[in-house]
Parts: structure tokens; C-alpha cells; sequence
């Protein structure tokens, strides 16, 4: 094989580097010109063309963290198996490149919206605030938020805001003299024996308990 064979056939830099910029109209006109190229390749070496195609591809989809990649991967293997007509290969690689950038920009807009959510709670959390605020806030719609935080981040919306309030309040205990109503109230609680059963739930001990023993110098330890 010649060496511009080699390179139109491996080197996929420059679609790389459109698929990253998010690009896809420019990274669809890389590829077709690269078939355009390569019209004399018999069906073993199309093969091979989008085989190494979907390799880079799947470089950046890992690159991502994408949890889709292995899938993609195991997708393009048995479409470029199944090739049978030299007129397939343009689409094909086409179909390829618009799953990466269509899926990739889907995602990053999730992870942002995700992180907006997250800096929101941890910014309010004196605040008695719902799913539905939080949405409203980012602009998002309350379903839209409750299914990717969990796909996102594998807890519920309230799971996240719970831990984040137990951390908040364990920092108070043990480096405020603030009691423990307004210790609840800090942490959006309007009722103290509320606070007092999530901490029990979170640390396993009262928040009461919990500040004796790191008075009397203890590591708090589990209530029996």
C-alpha cells in the first residue's frame, strides 16, 4: 500500500479535531471528501477504512467518559461487518460521526445542567428548597432535571440534598457553638426534630450526641 493510502485510510485527525469542536457539518465534509478519495477500494479495505474511523471515534467518546462507548463500539463492528456495497461507506461514516456530536453535545448540556443544579443546592441549602425551584431556576423542567440527576450522578435529587445538608450540619457541629435549632435552620430545616431524625439516619447518632463526644475528645460513634 502507498504511504497517502495509508494516511487517507488512518489518519482521521482532522475529523477528530471537528467531532471535538462539536462541528459536525465541517467533520461530515472531511469524511465525504476522504471517500471521494478512496473510490477504488474494494469492500475488504472499506472495511478497514471505517473500522479505523470508528476507532478514533471511539478514542473521544472514551475521552468523554461516555458510558455508551462499548456500545457504539460493538454497533459500528457489526454494521462494518455487514458492509456489502462500496456506496455504503460514505453513510455509514456519516451516521457515525452525527452519534458522536449529536450525542456528545446532548451530554455535555445534561453534565452542565447537572452542575448548575448541584452549585444551586450547595449555595441554598438554608434554603427549604424543591426539585421544582431548583429547575426553574436553570431553567429546565422538573422531570427533565429528576431523570438525569439520577442517570448522571446514580442518587435522587433529595438523596443528593440530604448528604449535602448532613455534611453542612456535621461541619456545624463540630466547628460552630450555633445550637442545634438554629444548626437545623442553617441546614433548611424548619423543624429541629426533623434535622434530628435525618441526622440520626445519616450519622447514626443525635445531633446532640454527636457534639458530646467531640467534646469529651470521642470520634462519634453508632448509637446501639
Amino acid at each position: 500500500m502507498s504511504e497517502l493510502f495509508l494516511h487517507l485510510v488512518y489518519d482521521h485527525q482532522e475529523i477528530y479535531r471537528a467531532v471535538e469542536q462539536q462541528n459536525l457539518d465541517k467533520a461530515m465534509a472531511l469524511w465525504q471528501e476522504k471517500c471521494r478519495k478512496m473510490d477504488e477500494l474494494n469492500v475488504r479495505q472499506a472495511q478497514t477504512l471505517l473500522d479505523s474511523l470508528s476507532q478514533v471515534l471511539l478514542s473521544y467518546a472514551l475521552s468523554m467518559q461516555r458510558a455508551e462507548a462499548l456500545e457504539y463500539r460493538h454497533r459500528c463492528h457489526q454494521m462494518i461487518r455487514q458492509l456489502k456495497h462500496l456506496g455504503e461507506v460514505e453513510p455509514l461514516g456519516n451516521q457515525m460521526i452525527q452519534w458522536h456530536c449529536k450525542v456528545v453535545v446532548h451530554q455535555d448540556k445534561e453534565t452542565s445542567h447537572i452542575q448548575m443544579a448541584c452549585q444551586y443546592v450547595q449555595t441554598h441549602l438554608e434554603e427549604p428548597f424543591t426539585l421544582e425551584t431548583v429547575a426553574k431556576h436553570i431553567f429546565v423542567s422538573k422531570c427533565y432535571l429528576c431523570r438525569i440527576f439520577r442517570s448522571q450522578t446514580g442518587m435522587s435529587f433529595s438523596h443528593y440534598v440530604t448528604e449535602q445538608r448532613m455534611k453542612k450540619a456535621e461541619q456545624l457541629l463540630r466547628h460552630s457553638n450555633l445550637n442545634i435549632d438554629r444548626i437545623a435552620e442553617e441546614c433548611g430545616y424548619t423543624s429541629a426534630t426533623y434535622f434530628a431524625t435525618n441526622f440520626r439516619k445519616y450519622k447514626g447518632v443525635s445531633p446532640s450526641a454527636f457534639r458530646r463526644q467531640l467534646g469529651q475528645g470521642e470520634s462519634p460513634s453508632t448509637e446501639t
